[in-house]
């Protein structure tokens, strides 16, 4: 989970996305449901990030102004806040 958490951070979203569907399944096996909620949650983080950066004018993504939980690399693109895949 750290792993994937550290790839979204970074903004390496598929990377993620991978390390996080195996820290899922692992968590799905040792009955950690508190873990596995977590986990879900970085899912949909993810595959919302995605879609923005597929679909940037979207008018159903989250536009409140809120960075949310995004990385410190973050800029602003098609009016939409990203944050950067370059490695710092």
């Amino acid at each position: 989970m750290a792993q994937a958490k550290f790839r979204y951070d970074q903004g390496r979203l598929g990377e993620a996305k991978s390390e996080a569907l195996r820290a899922a399944d692992v968590f799905e096996k040792l009955g950690a449901a508190e873990d596995l909620e977590e986990c879900r949650d970085l899912l949909r983080g993810i595959e919302r990030r995605m879609t923005e950066l597929v679909n940037p004018d979207d008018e159903s993504s989250d536009d409140d102004g809120d960075t949310g939980d995004r990385g410190p690399n973050t800029h602003w693109v098609h009016g939409e806040n990203i944050e950067s895949t370059v490695n710092m």
